[in-house]
């Protein structure tokens, strides 16, 4: 079987099974329905034609010569955790099927059952399912209204930059960001015009961090920018002016322009402490740039 990068014309549905006439069934049923049929012979092919290109869904049979009962639904699922499965068995078995639901597949297909209305119907709904259960997920870890990370993800993110530099070098620089008077925008303009400043406020932070940084939306009109690979404070320092300068040119809103500053508190950690810690290092940085109405302090 030949993969390629990308599969661009009918929806890719791969089907791992050992079985030539049942596989030729299975193709015969779902190939004419407006599927592209991809067959893998062993779990391995399997594995690495999921890493290979884009499928839409997989179906997967637990009679393997080089896997037994539920090992190709777990292995499938650590190789390519977003593709959608369905699993089809010899065997109507119910706690097999309880089980291979909680090891994440979305369907289970008796192979007595198939018919090209069943098979169209399950690659569809897992599909929709998978497609449901991403958008939970990217919401329960985003900002709804500026799509930036929220707090639960940045804290997760800082945990490993600063598990990474422990075990290693260099430094993690977290900077803590704070708008200036944005009540006082929110107060004289309304709600609808302080969320437009706060969407273009978290666009312009992240066209001027570097790639591979991560801007985060702390809550409220705070924000968190977490810098791995910083070599010293020096870097830190000019990071943060660069964020400092793109965020203070004026913004279109309302029936006029606005001007926002943000006092930035950096803090460059190594991994020695917690996340939380560096966290609030930053924060607390930040607050003592604001007393001092120095704009930015690196801790």
């Amino acid at each position: 079987m030949t993969i390629t990068s990308s599969i661009a014309s009918a929806p890719a549905i791969l089907h791992l099974e050992d079985s030539d006439d049942f596989a030729a069934l299975f193709e015969s049923l779902l190939g004419g329905s407006g599927f592209a049929v991809h067959r893998a012979h062993t779990l391995q092919e399997c594995e690495a034609a999921a890493c290979a290109a884009d499928f839409a869904c997989a179906f997967v049979d637990l009679g393997l010569p080089d896997a037994a009962g539920l090992e190709a639904v777990m292995a499938l699922r650590s190789a390519a955790p977003s593709l959608p499965l369905v699993v089809l068995s010899g065997e109507d078995t119910t706690s097999a099927a309880v089980k291979a639901m909680l090891l994440g597949a979305q369907d289970w297909i008796a192979k007595r059952e198939v018919t090209t209305e069943r098979l169209s119907r399950a690659a569809h709904l897992a599909i929709a399912r998978q497609d449901a259960q991403a958008q939970l997920a990217w919401r329960a870890s985003h900002d709804e209204l500026t799509s930036l990370p929220n707090r639960p993800l940045a804290v997760e993110h800082l945990a490993r930059a600063l598990g990474r530099v422990s075990r290693g070098s260099g430094s993690v620089g977290v900077l803590f960001g704070d708008l200036d008077n944005f009540k006082s925008l929110n107060d004289r303009l309304g709600h609808a015009a302080g969320d437009r400043a706060l969407a273009t406020v978290s666009h312009r932070l992240i066209v001027a961090v570097r790639p591979g940084d991560m801007v985060a939306r702390w809550g409220g009109d705070e924000f968190l920018i977490i810098a791995d690979g910083i070599d010293d404070a020096a870097q830190c320092a000019t990071l943060a002016r660069r964020v400092r300068e793109a965020v203070a040119r004026p913004i279109a809103i309302a029936t006029g322009e606005e001007t926002i500053t943000m006092t930035i508190g950096v803090a460059l950690e190594t991994g020695a402490g917690s996340a939380h810690f560096a966290v609030e290092t930053a924060d607390q940085a930040m607050l003592s740039a604001k007393r001092g109405g120095v704009g930015l302090i690196v801790a």
